[in-house]
Protein backbone atom coordinates (compact mmCIF):
# COMPACT_ATOMS: atom_id res chain seq x y z
CA UNK A 1 0.00 0.00 0.00
CA UNK A 2 3.35 2.73 0.78
CA UNK A 3 4.26 1.85 -2.76
CA UNK A 4 1.17 2.61 -4.02
CA UNK A 5 0.48 5.45 -2.49
CA UNK A 6 4.12 7.13 -3.24
CA UNK A 7 3.43 6.34 -6.77
CA UNK A 8 0.12 8.43 -6.75
CA UNK A 9 2.69 11.01 -4.63
CA UNK A 10 5.41 11.26 -6.87
CA UNK A 11 2.92 11.17 -9.92
CA UNK A 12 0.86 14.15 -9.21
CA UNK A 13 3.60 16.31 -6.96
CA UNK A 14 4.13 19.91 -8.05
CA UNK A 15 7.40 19.96 -5.67
CA UNK A 16 10.59 19.77 -6.99
CA UNK A 17 11.73 16.05 -6.83
CA UNK A 18 14.82 16.55 -9.10
CA UNK A 19 17.35 14.70 -6.74
CA UNK A 20 16.63 11.81 -4.73
CA UNK A 21 17.22 13.69 -1.05
CA UNK A 22 14.47 16.38 -2.19
CA UNK A 23 12.07 12.89 -3.03
CA UNK A 24 13.04 11.50 0.91
CA UNK A 25 11.82 14.79 2.81
CA UNK A 26 8.41 14.36 0.17
CA UNK A 27 7.85 10.45 0.57
CA UNK A 28 8.80 10.96 4.76
CA UNK A 29 5.58 10.95 5.68
CA UNK A 30 4.00 7.61 3.59
CA UNK A 31 6.70 5.69 5.20
CA UNK A 32 6.36 6.78 8.60
CA UNK A 33 2.56 6.52 8.26
CA UNK A 34 2.45 2.49 7.11
CA UNK A 35 5.18 1.97 10.32
CA UNK A 36 3.07 3.18 12.98
CA UNK A 37 0.71 0.31 11.63
CA UNK A 38 3.64 -2.42 11.49
CA UNK A 39 6.29 -0.76 13.55
CA UNK A 40 8.16 -4.21 13.20
CA UNK A 41 8.39 -3.80 8.84
CA UNK A 42 9.56 -0.11 9.38
CA UNK A 43 12.67 -0.50 7.74
CA UNK A 44 11.31 -2.96 4.98
CA UNK A 45 8.87 -0.33 3.97
CA UNK A 46 11.40 2.33 4.42
CA UNK A 47 13.26 0.22 1.94
CA UNK A 48 10.37 -0.23 -0.35
CA UNK A 49 9.75 3.06 -0.67
CA UNK A 50 13.33 4.55 -1.28
CA UNK A 51 13.62 2.12 -4.30
CA UNK A 52 10.05 2.36 -5.70
CA UNK A 53 10.79 6.65 -5.42
CA UNK A 54 14.19 5.97 -7.16
CA UNK A 55 12.18 3.73 -10.46
CA UNK A 56 9.53 6.35 -10.59
CA UNK A 57 12.43 9.23 -10.48
CA UNK A 58 14.04 6.64 -13.13
CA UNK A 59 11.82 5.59 -15.40
CA UNK A 60 8.96 7.80 -15.18
CA UNK A 61 10.98 11.26 -14.97
CA UNK A 62 13.84 10.08 -17.05
CA UNK A 63 16.50 11.01 -13.94
CA UNK A 64 19.93 10.23 -14.50
CA UNK A 65 21.12 12.34 -11.21
CA UNK A 66 23.69 10.55 -9.28
CA UNK A 67 21.79 11.06 -5.74
CA UNK A 68 18.94 8.26 -7.11
CA UNK A 69 21.76 5.74 -8.42
CA UNK A 70 24.16 6.67 -4.91
CA UNK A 71 20.35 5.60 -2.80
CA UNK A 72 19.90 2.70 -4.58
CA UNK A 73 24.27 1.30 -4.67
CA UNK A 74 23.52 2.01 -0.68
CA UNK A 75 20.58 0.24 -0.13
CA UNK A 76 22.44 -2.76 -2.08
CA UNK A 77 20.23 -2.89 -4.58
CA UNK A 78 21.54 -3.48 -8.25
CA UNK A 79 18.33 -3.58 -10.76
CA UNK A 80 17.24 -2.16 -14.05
CA UNK A 81 17.42 1.66 -12.99
CA UNK A 82 21.09 0.55 -11.87
CA UNK A 83 22.35 -0.90 -14.87
CA UNK A 84 20.94 1.64 -16.97
CA UNK A 85 23.24 4.03 -15.21
CA UNK A 86 26.11 2.09 -16.29
CA UNK A 87 24.87 1.78 -19.80
CA UNK A 88 24.14 5.43 -20.71
CA UNK A 89 25.66 7.86 -21.99
CA UNK A 90 23.15 10.56 -19.98
CA UNK A 91 24.90 8.89 -16.93
CA UNK A 92 26.81 10.88 -14.72
CA UNK A 93 29.21 8.05 -13.27
CA UNK A 94 32.61 7.66 -14.37
CA UNK A 95 34.15 4.75 -17.02
CA UNK A 96 35.21 2.94 -14.35
CA UNK A 97 32.34 3.85 -11.91
CA UNK A 98 29.93 2.06 -14.36
CA UNK A 99 32.45 -0.94 -15.07
CA UNK A 100 33.23 -1.70 -11.69
CA UNK A 101 29.45 -1.78 -10.95
CA UNK A 102 28.68 -4.09 -13.68
CA UNK A 103 31.49 -6.48 -12.30
CA UNK A 104 29.21 -6.10 -9.17
CA UNK A 105 26.07 -6.89 -10.88
CA UNK A 106 27.17 -9.95 -13.36
CA UNK A 107 28.69 -11.38 -10.08
CA UNK A 108 25.81 -11.48 -7.72
CA UNK A 109 24.63 -14.62 -6.14
CA UNK A 110 20.62 -13.96 -7.12
CA UNK A 111 21.31 -12.96 -10.30
CA UNK A 112 18.39 -13.68 -12.75
CA UNK A 113 18.04 -14.31 -16.37
CA UNK A 114 16.29 -11.27 -17.42
CA UNK A 115 16.54 -8.62 -19.88
CA UNK A 116 18.35 -6.34 -17.40
CA UNK A 117 21.16 -9.36 -16.77
CA UNK A 118 21.17 -9.01 -20.85
CA UNK A 119 21.81 -5.73 -20.85
CA UNK A 120 24.36 -5.68 -18.05
CA UNK A 121 26.53 -8.13 -19.98
CA UNK A 122 26.30 -6.04 -23.30
CA UNK A 123 27.46 -2.62 -21.28
CA UNK A 124 30.07 -4.94 -19.13
CA UNK A 125 31.23 -6.17 -22.66
CA UNK A 126 31.52 -2.50 -24.34
CA UNK A 127 33.37 -1.42 -21.32
CA UNK A 128 36.04 -4.03 -21.08
CA UNK A 129 37.16 -2.32 -24.46
CA UNK A 130 38.46 0.30 -22.51
CA UNK A 131 40.27 -0.61 -19.76
CA UNK A 132 43.40 -3.12 -19.04
CA UNK A 133 43.37 -6.28 -20.97
CA UNK A 134 44.74 -8.16 -18.44
CA UNK A 135 41.82 -7.14 -16.05
CA UNK A 136 39.16 -7.27 -18.60
CA UNK A 137 40.08 -11.41 -19.30
CA UNK A 138 40.51 -11.69 -15.66
CA UNK A 139 36.94 -10.42 -15.28
CA UNK A 140 35.21 -11.97 -17.72
CA UNK A 141 36.77 -15.23 -16.30
CA UNK A 142 35.25 -14.93 -13.28
CA UNK A 143 32.32 -13.57 -14.44
CA UNK A 144 32.13 -16.75 -16.76
CA UNK A 145 33.00 -19.16 -14.27
CA UNK A 146 29.64 -17.71 -11.99
CA UNK A 147 27.74 -17.65 -14.28
CA UNK A 148 28.21 -20.67 -16.45
CA UNK A 149 26.88 -23.23 -14.16
CA UNK A 150 23.60 -21.86 -13.85
CA UNK A 151 23.61 -23.31 -17.40
CA UNK A 152 22.72 -26.77 -15.45
CA UNK A 153 19.29 -25.67 -14.28
CA UNK A 154 18.24 -23.34 -17.42
CA UNK A 155 20.15 -23.82 -20.40
CA UNK A 156 17.36 -21.94 -22.27
CA UNK A 157 17.59 -18.58 -20.32
CA UNK A 158 21.29 -18.25 -19.55
CA UNK A 159 23.05 -19.44 -22.75
CA UNK A 160 22.27 -16.08 -24.68
CA UNK A 161 24.45 -14.79 -21.45
CA UNK A 162 27.28 -17.15 -21.42
CA UNK A 163 27.33 -17.13 -25.33
CA UNK A 164 28.01 -13.38 -24.93
CA UNK A 165 30.48 -13.72 -22.12
CA UNK A 166 32.52 -16.69 -23.82
CA UNK A 167 32.61 -14.76 -26.92
CA UNK A 168 33.91 -11.72 -25.45
CA UNK A 169 36.48 -13.74 -23.43
CA UNK A 170 37.67 -15.53 -27.07
CA UNK A 171 39.00 -11.91 -27.91
CA UNK A 172 41.31 -11.52 -25.37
Amino acid sequence: AAALEIHVLLGTTTEDISTFDKVKVLVEPTIQKYSKIAPSKSSAIRNAVYYNSCNILHYWYGSYDRSVFNALIENGVYGGVVVNFCASEKSPLTAEEKYNTLYKYLTLKDLTPSVVTLRATDAFIAHCAYIDEAKAKKDLKTINRVISPRLISDKEKWEPIVAKIRTALETY
